[in-house]
């Protein structure tokens, strides 16, 4: 919708059922906990208890992600490996170093 589909890959191919799975995967799964410690962390001391369950699903889903992205591009194609490697962790970075910034992960 959004885009006119510069933003997805085509339906018809592989690479869409991968970009489905992590649309639907971000609003599912990887957001719960990331939610739960926006809201935990509003109740100060009484949130305690909770934080390291939600500290560790947010480190599983960020590895997750981690994983999944790692090496490939914004469609998930494979990248040609670079001479400084830098660049194949590009979004990995950004969203662990987004993480670390927000006090989600350590």
């Amino acid at each position: 919708q959004y885009g006119h589909g510069r933003f997805a890959p085509a339906p018809d191919t592989a690479d869409y059922n991968r970009y489905m799975q992590f649309l639907h995967y971000a609003e599912g799964s990887a957001m719960l906990p990331l939610m739960l410690r926006l809201y935990v962390g509003r109740l100060g001391e009484a949130g305690a208890p909770l934080l390291p369950r939600i500290q560790s699903e947010t480190e599983n889903h960020l590895g997750f992600l981690n994983n999944e992205l790692n090496g490939r591009d914004a469609h998930g194609k494979r990248r040609f490996l670079l001479k400084s490697g830098a660049a194949q962790r590009s979004h990995v970075c950004g969203l662990r170093s987004s993480a670390v910034l927000a006090g989600l992960v350590r």
